[in-house]
């Protein structure tokens, strides 16, 4: 995090000197994915400008873009104006290589279906690996699942314990 009103390339230099000495590698954009990189000391890095409400603050992100946003996101923040959290969120859950996949049962019609309490699994993540989050005996047993999401070729779609999932999908598993 670095205060936009006191010399932010500064702060963030100094942060990232420390972060150096102390033996992390911090990830950027494109440093590849967590599991290319040692994920004990590889971090993925979101640079946070906060106090974007104060004047002068606009030119100063400006200058902060301008340095690291080839490298690492760099996010405008106020909790005065409220701006820049949503897309710290959005940051956030990316970098952290996760994904929500919602488990249905197969007694629940999808028109009363609720996207709630999400199963949360590593992006690249499959059916079998959410059938034993679920549990592990669904897991051994699973047949197939059906789905619905962006990872099937048509809404309904049913599928294998290996088929990869994608974010947001909804799976009725079958045992």
């Amino acid at each position: 995090v670095a205060d936009l009103t006191n010399n932010p390339i500064t702060q963030t230099e100094e942060s990232f000197s420390e972060l150096a000495e102390w033996g992390f590698n911090l990830i950027g954009t494109n440093s590849g994915t967590i599991e290319e990189i040692n994920p004990y000391t590889s971090k993925p890095t979101i640079i946070i400008c906060n106090k974007a409400d104060i004047p002068g603050a606009l030119d100063e992100f400006g200058v902060m873009e301008d340095k690291y946003g080839s490298r690492y996101p760099v996010i405008m923040f106020s909790a005065e104006e409220n701006v820049g959290g949503d897309e710290l969120g959005t940051e956030i859950f990316q970098a952290l290589n996760i994904m929500r996949v919602y488990p249905k049962s197969p007694r629940e019609r999808l028109q009363d279906f609720r996207k709630q309490d999400p199963i949360v699994l590593s992006v690249g993540s499959t059916v079998g690996e959410a059938a034993h989050e679920v549990h592990k005996d669904l897991s051994r047993s699973l047949k197939f699942a059906i789905l619905w999401g962006e990872s099937g070729k048509f809404e309904g779609q049913r599928v294998g314990r290996n088929h990869e999932l994608r974010d947001g999908d909804v799976i009725e598993i079958h045992s």
